[in-house]
């Protein structure tokens, strides 16, 4: 995602307010992220389940005079659709939210987590750390989580 907000930038600063120019400068980004998603999707196949977010008239208001800009629309335009068509209505992998901020078993996260042994090993191994440091207690009774001040680390746990 840096590559494209460094893109967006030199862009913009190029462009300025020329609307082909910036016409051309989106389509690019999306071309981008097509790209990356097309990976992103080949490494976690889960992600076809989820639309990409984007809406269907997101680049109605483009100026690309030029057929092979129109053609390279086109097929980002299809992509989109088709990743929107996989899906099948069950949204954007950051929703799934309910009313007290907890996931739905539908989520992405939630789901991910699941198929995930590594995950589900890196958990166990985190909760089996905690539950031998003992985690010293700050003003108000927080948790200090091994920060005597802000910025410095506490170098000896204690266990308990």
């Amino acid at each position: 995602m840096r590559l494209i907000e460094r893109y967006y930038t030199a862009a913009w600063e190029c462009h300025g307010r020329d609307p082909e120019a910036l016409s051309v400068m989106q389509l690019t980004i999306m071309q981008m992220w097509v790209d990356m998603d097309s990976v992103a999707v080949k490494l976690i196949p889960l992600l076809t389940e989820y639309e990409s977010g984007f809406p269907p008239d997101l680049l109605n208001g483009l100026v690309l005079p030029k057929s092979e800009q129109m053609n390279r629309l086109a097929r980002i335009e299809n992509y989109v659709g088709e990743r929107r068509a996989s899906a099948g209505g069950k949204g954007v992998p950051w929703q799934h939210r309910s009313a007290d901020g907890s996931w739905f078993e539908m989520s992405f996260a939630v789901r991910y987590y699941n198929s995930s042994t590594e995950h589900k090993w890196l958990h166990q191994t985190i909760v089996e750390a905690m539950k031998k440091v003992k985690v010293a207690e700050g003003p108000h009774g927080l948790p200090t989580f091994g920060l005597t001040k802000p910025g410095n680390l506490v170098t000896r746990r204690q266990s308990v």
